[in-house]
């Protein structure tokens, strides 16, 4: 492995989300904001405290006014979206989509 295959992999999120296969399907995108404590664990009282409080506050809004303006960016200029499909195609073309659910598979009518 190179020394930048290595670099890469430093910088890869090992976390989830929620996006799950719409990402295999059209370009998606994320946003962080600052709101928890320096290297705090994730999913400790830490985070949930920092979340709930004002500091949270300020962040969530901070989130949703960048998203709003992205989102009317994109509007007023259709060719940022051609754009992002566009590169979204160029890196997926050499991967091959699969999904572990079964096809004809039903939405299960209780989860827990």
């Amino acid at each position: 492995m190179s020394s930048t295959q290595r670099e890469n992999q430093k910088r890869v999120s090992k976390g989830s989300t929620d996006v799950g296969d719409t990402s295999w399907r059209v370009p998606t995108g994320g946003l962080r904001t600052t709101c928890l404590p320096f290297k705090s664990p994730g999913h400790s009282w830490q985070n949930v405290a920092s979340i709930g409080s004002s500091i949270g506050e300020k962040s969530t809004l901070y989130a949703a006014k960048t998203l709003a303006v992205t989102t009317l960016d994109l509007l007023e200029d259709p060719r940022r979206v051609a754009a992002a499909q566009a590169d979204w195609k160029a890196k997926m073309k050499a991967r091959k989509y699969f999904s572990f659910i079964p096809e004809g598979q039903s939405v299960p009518k209780k989860i827990r």
